[in-house]
């Protein structure tokens, strides 16, 4: 807004704020925006996370704060597995990304879902061979249930999905 006109100019970039509850025991997240800060430790600075987990390149990559870690900085199209000591609200703040794009390998793709509009999982799967979606459920021992076409997928969670190809992507507009 300029000073003493009160007129503005639409800009390129627009900011956001996330805040969720999230539950004692394993969480799947995303993270929506872009950050200055991408490390693990400051993007989960609001929570009190035990562990976090990412899959990627067929291997996993782990982040203990108490301990080794090969997960070091996250991206808004990383799915995250976080592991929580207590209940408690996650915030994250950043820039809204205008579009985002995916690459997906054959088989499973633990991906962050970094669009702010809520779609239904078909619109992830449509152009994929034998593709299929996961989201977060709360039972044990996977916390995974598949997602109907109709099942909706949205900012802040991260998901599972398969795709019997490789060379496709995921493209998310805001």
């Amino acid at each position: 807004i300029e000073a003493g006109t009160g007129r503005y100019a639409s800009t390129a970039e627009q900011g956001g704020k996330f805040v969720r509850a999230v539950t004692t025991g394993p969480n799947l997240l995303s993270v929506p925006f872009e950050q200055a800060d991408w490390r693990v430790e400051t993007v989960f600075g609001t929570i009190p996370w035990i562990r976090a987990r990412t899959y990627e390149g067929g291997a996993w990559q782990t982040n203990n704060p108490s301990g080794s870690a090969s997960l070091r900085t996250l991206d808004r199209t990383t799915g995250i597995w976080i592991e929580l000591g207590a209940n408690a609200t996650w915030t994250v703040a950043g820039l809204v990304p205008r579009s985002t794009t995916i690459p997906l390998a054959a088989g499973w793709n633990l991906v962050g879902y970094p669009s702010m509009f809520r779609q239904f999982a078909s619109s992830l799967t449509v152009n994929l061979r034998n593709g299929a979606v996961e989201g977060f459920a709360t039972l044990p021992p996977y916390y995974l249930t598949r997602l109907p076409p109709a099942g909706t997928v949205e900012a802040g969670n991260g998901y599972w999905v398969y795709t019997a190809d490789a060379g496709h992507t995921l493209t998310f507009n805001n």
